[in-house]
């Protein structure tokens, strides 16, 4: 599975719909395969002290965002079927996206780049609260994707996505602007994501 490609299972597991199941499988396989991502390709983040909206931009790329799938732009379709058939999604169940790299409310199921991991899970209007939750509650459909590289390829990378994802989330502040997150035992032989996080809402 090529890193730059992977949205549609993303989303899929996301919101509940027919994708990858089980743990997460951090052994390259002929489904994943190398991509072909070039290592020098990493994103570089905008310099937001010169953005017209410094606030904006912040909440724009950080690297840790919350999206109500209300607000989130038209995904691609998938050939003839539409929305690949995915169910209806209530508008105000929020998206939460945790990752080492910056992410954009304008694209938040963009590819990663070697390296980068992000964790994934949508929070219903009931569970936008403070509280303590397991990542594999069905309610997230939680998603774990990160990227490797390649020892064999130095110019490409390795890519794997799975869940439900283990591992715990504590809400801890939830307000117009931002969420506080704690995650712990998440993550996998290649990166640990346990930590508390700020977590910005996107305009």
């Amino acid at each position: 599975m090529n890193a730059k490609t992977s949205w549609l299972a993303i989303v899929a597991v996301l919101i509940g719909a027919p994708a990858c199941s089980g743990g997460i499988d951090t052994t390259p396989s002929a489904n994943e395969g190398s991509s072909t991502l070039e290592v020098n390709s990493k994103k570089k983040p905008k310099d937001c002290d010169k953005h017209p909206n410094k606030k904006q931009c912040q909440q724009e790329q950080s690297n840790s965002i919350a999206i109500l799938w209300g607000q989130i732009p038209p995904l691609p379709t998938s050939g003839s079927g539409g929305s690949g058939g995915f169910p209806e999604i209530d508008p105000l169940r929020m998206q939460v996206f945790i990752s080492n790299s910056p992410l954009s409310c304008g694209d938040p199921f963009g590819g990663l780049d070697c390296n980068e991991w992000r964790v994934g899970s949508g929070l219903p209007p009931e569970l936008q609260v403070p509280g303590t939750l397991q990542l594999d509650d069905p309610r997230l459909n939680s998603l774990v994707s990160e990227s490797w590289p390649n020892i064999d390829a130095p110019s490409s990378c390795w890519y794997g996505s799975g869940g439900p994802a283990p591992g715990t989330v504590e809400i801890r502040e939830v307000t117009d602007s931002h969420l506080v997150i704690a995650l712990t035992g998440v993550g996998s032989p290649y990166f640990d994501a346990t930590g508390v996080y700020t977590v910005a809402r996107c305009p």
